[in-house]
């Protein structure tokens, strides 16, 4: 019902930054959003850290992907890749997370949104290009 007052209320926050400095500043003001509007409706709360991965570019992989995209229609939208595998990177390896662009209505993790299949297989093609263009 909507006029009825939940005894509690639950609110889930992720953030994907490349900068350490930046996501402190963002969290220190996602707290004391969360502390002063606790205090102001007088009620308690608690904040649970579940995890923190910065984003961290790997220059040669970006140099490549970057090159690899430019051989293949990768659609509409960003080509510059973007990369949060932080426990990769902390055991020497190199991992990458990209958007392959489309004319999607919607960005991803929004409810219109919705893959377009027919840009899987050029997605595909870029991560075979990249592959081989990294492992010569």
């Amino acid at each position: 019902m909507t006029n009825i007052i939940p005894h509690q209320a639950k609110m889930i926050i992720e953030t994907r930054l490349d900068s350490e400095e930046v996501n402190r500043d963002l969290e220190e003001r996602v707290r004391r959003i969360i502390a002063h509007s606790a205090a102001m409706h007088e009620l308690e709360y608690n904040i649970e850290i579940m995890a923190s991965y910065p984003i961290k570019c790997d220059e040669e992989v970006v140099k490549t992907v970057l090159e690899a995209a430019t051989e293949v229609d990768t659609g509409k939208g960003r080509r510059k890749p973007s990369y949060m595998i932080e426990s990769v990177n902390e055991q020497g390896g190199k991992g990458t997370y990209m958007i392959i662009g489309t004319d999607n209505a919607a960005p991803h993790h929004y409810e219109k949104f919705e893959i377009q299949e027919d840009i899987q297989p050029r997605g595909v093609q870029l991560l075979e290009r990249a592959a081989m263009k990294l492992l010569k």
